[in-house]
């Protein structure tokens, strides 16, 4: 009877415990998930005030939503999008009080001229074609070819293993990479751990010839008192540096990063 007692106890001081630290760690991220609907609607009746009523809703897409309890505001972060197809870095994050528009930070949209739209949205090469690409550049192994592990329906996203030469999965998706002068370049991204280094790479590769036009190195290194270089590649800017830091979101846990983005607004 008394073995009963005691693990009835322990049992309890466990749940205690659990329960503790899960409310904790809500507490330091403050942040709450709300209805997507919610989410949806927030937006499309501010779609002139947030500056998107140009590109119409078919043209943004709704990435993620919560309540973040320090602002006392809820955030919503919206991805511009081109015939389905999304922007590469051009993000909105929109922060409303009370269903009320409060501040508007990120990325400008801007849906290309007809003169300057692309004539297609299909892409000339396969996302094999693009990995063999990335591994060429990277001076890896031929890729091990191996059938998809995960492809959307529309063909957008497809997923690999690592094919010999990545410590992950290998990712690629459809991108549109913009230029300074609103061209729009249609790319397979490709996500990619190589086997021989510590470095996450994100590459966009041409989906019309294979060529790398855009490469940006996620991991983080020291570098005390020196000054990044940076490379220009295909005549595109290049965020890759010879001892790299973190420019976007961060990527898979391996990577010692951190990304903030700062609001403001009036209260």
């Amino acid at each position: 009877m008394r073995k009963s007692s005691s693990l009835f106890s322990s049992f309890c001081v466990i749940f205690i415990l659990s329960t503790i630290a899960a409310l904790t760690a809500n507490s330091v991220h403050g942040q709450e998930k709300f209805d997507s609907k919610k989410a949806v609607s927030l937006i499309q009746q501010n779609l002139k005030s947030a500056g998107l009523s140009d590109l119409g809703t078919e043209n943004i897409k709704v990435t993620n939503f919560y309540y973040d309890r320090t602002l006392d505001a809820d955030l919503v972060y919206v991805q511009e999008m081109y015939r389905g197809i999304p922007v590469y870095n051009s993000i909105k994050s929109i922060a409303f009080k009370k269903e009320k528009l409060a501040s508007v930070t990120g990325s400008k949209f801007s849906e290309p001229t007809l003169s300057r739209a692309p004539k297609s949205s299909a892409p000339s090469i396969l996302p094999i074609e693009a990995i063999n690409a990335v591994a060429k550049n990277l001076s890896l192994p031929n890729p091990q070819s191996r059938a998809a592990l995960k492809t959307t329906s529309d063909n957008h996203l497809v997923e690999y293993d690592g094919m010999g030469i990545s410590q992950d999965n290998i990712k690629t998706e459809l991108m549109w990479i913009r230029s300074d002068e609103g061209d729009l370049t249609l790319t397979w991204q490709v996500n990619i751990r190589p086997t021989n280094t510590s470095d996450y790479l994100i590459m966009q590769v041409d989906a019309n010839n294979s060529k790398i036009i855009n490469k940006v190195n996620l991991t983080v290194f020291d570098q005390w008192g020196e000054a990044p270089k940076i490379i220009m590649e295909g005549g595109i800017l290049n965020d890759n540096h010879d001892r790299p830091f973190n420019l976007l979101a961060p990527p898979p846990p391996a990577i010692n990063s951190s990304a903030y983005r700062l609001l403001t607004f009036h209260i």
